[in-house]
C-alpha cells in the first residue's frame, strides 16, 4: 500500500515537473517574442534616445539592458524604386591630383558597400512645408567609430550626424529637411562606380530645389579618412570633431560658397578656437565630367567635413551643435 502511494506521488511529481518545464520554456519563448515585437516597433528609439541627450553621450546615460532595446540596425524598409537615369548628369571622376577627401572616394571596397546597401530613416520625421536648409550625405555610409556600440551593432555613420543637425537647427528656430533617398539603391540600379555618387546626390538637390523653392542653404555632410588625433579638438573639457570645409573654385557659384564658408570659419575661429581645420579649396579642371561638390548649383551649398572615421559620435555631435548655432545665426542676420 505504502509503495503504491509512492509511485503516485512520484507519477504526480513527474508529471508537475513536465508542466513546470513546458511552461517555462512557453514563457521563454513569450519574452523573446515580445522583446522583439518591441525592438521592431520601436526600432528608431535609438536615434530618438541620441537626438534628445542634447549631445551627451548614451551609454553614459542609460543601462545596457535600455541600450539593447532601443538599439538600431541599419536595415531600411524603404527603397528607392528610380528607372535607369539619364540626361544631363555626370560623373565626377576624381584622380590623385584633385582629389578632396584624403582618398575618401576611391579607399571604398564598393562590393563590401552593396552587402550594406542600406541607410537610416529619420527618426523624427515630421513635414516641413518651406525648409530653408537642405542637409544631404552624398557618401551615406560613411562611418565613425563604434566604439562602445561594439555589442549592439550598430555603427553610426555621416546619416547619424544630419539628423543631428536638423534636429540643432529646428530647435535654433530654422526649419530644415535631411535627405533619406538611399543614394547606393539609385548607384546599384544604374550599375554605376561609387565615384558617381556625386552625380546621384546632384539629381536629389535639382529635385529638392523643385519640390521646395524655400530652400536657401544646401549642406553635404562628410567625414573625412584621417586619424583620432587629427579629427579631434579638446575645448573647454569638451571633445571635438574637427571641422573641413571644402569648395570647388571652378564653377559659377564659388565666390558665394567661398563666402559663406569664411563667415562660417570665421565664426568658429572666433569662439571655438582650433576646432576648425581651415578651408580646403580644389581649384578643378573645368570639364562637364566634373561636377564640383555640386557647389554650381547654388552659392550657398557648402560641404563640410566632420572629423574623420576614428571619431566617436558624441564628438561629431559636438562639432554638429556648433555649425548649427552659426548658420542659424547667419541665416537670422539675412545671410
Amino acid at each position: 500500500m505504502l509503495l503504491e502511494i509512492i509511485n503516485i506521488i512520484k507519477s504526480i511529481l513527474k508529471y508537475i515537473v513536465t508542466f513546470m518545464i513546458i511552461a517555462f520554456f512557453v514563457f521563454i519563448v513569450y519574452r523573446i517574442d515580445s522583446k522583439n515585437i518591441k525592438v521592431e516597433e520601436q526600432k528608431n528609439d535609438f536615434y530618438k534616445l541620441l537626438l534628445s541627450f542634447n549631445n551627451h553621450f548614451i551609454p553614459a546615460k542609460i543601462n545596457k539592458r535600455d541600450f539593447l532595446k532601443s538599439s538600431l540596425s541599419y536595415l531600411s524598409e524603404k527603397y528607392v524604386t528610380y528607372s535607369v537615369i539619364s540626361g544631363n548628369t555626370f560623373p565626377v571622376m576624381f584622380s590623385k591630383d584633385n582629389l578632396a577627401l584624403h582618398v575618401n572616394d576611391l579607399d571604398y571596397d564598393f562590393k563590401k558597400l552593396q552587402g550594406k546597401s542600406n541607410y537610416v530613416s529619420d527618426p523624427n520625421l515630421k513635414e516641413v512645408l518651406e525648409p530653408l536648409v537642405y542637409i544631404y550625405n552624398t557618401h551615406q555610409l560613411e562611418e565613425y567609430s563604434n566604439k562602445y556600440f561594439e555589442n549592439f551593432n550598430i555603427t553610426p555613420t555621416v546619416m547619424t550626424a544630419s539628423f543631428m543637425l536638423k534636429e540643432k537647427l529646428e530647435k535654433l528656430g530654422i526649419p530644415a529637411i535631411v535627405e533619406t533617398g538611399n543614394f547606393t539603391e539609385i548607384l546599384n540600379l544604374n550599375q554605376w562606380p561609387y565615384s558617381k555618387s556625386y552625380t546621384v546626390s546632384r539629381m536629389f538637390i535639382i529635385d529638392a530645389m523643385h519640390k521646395y523653392p524655400s530652400l536657401k542653404y544646401f549642406i553635404d555632410v562628410h567625414r573625412d579618412a584621417i586619424t583620432k588625433e587629427q579629427g579631434t579638438v579638446t575645448i573647454n573639457g569638451r571633445n571635438y570633431a574637427r571641422i573641413l570645409f571644402l569648395v570647388g573654385l571652378v564653377n559659377s557659384k564659388n565666390k558665394g560658397n567661398e563666402k559663406l564658408v569664411k563667415k562660417m570659419n570665421d565664426y568658429i575661429n572666433k569662439h571655438y578656437p582650433g576646432l576648425s581645420r581651415g578651408i580646403l579649396t580644389r581649384n578643378f579642371k573645368e570639364t562637364p565630367t566634373n561636377l564640383a561638390y555640386n557647389q554650381d548649383l547654388h552659392e550657398n551649398l557648402i560641404l563640410i567635413e566632420f572629423g574623420g572615421s576614428k571619431n566617436h559620435i558624441d564628438e561629431v555631435f559636438a562639432s554638429v551643435e556648433v555649425i548649427a548655432e552659426v548658420l542659424a545665426k547667419i541665416i537670422k542676420e539675412g545671410g
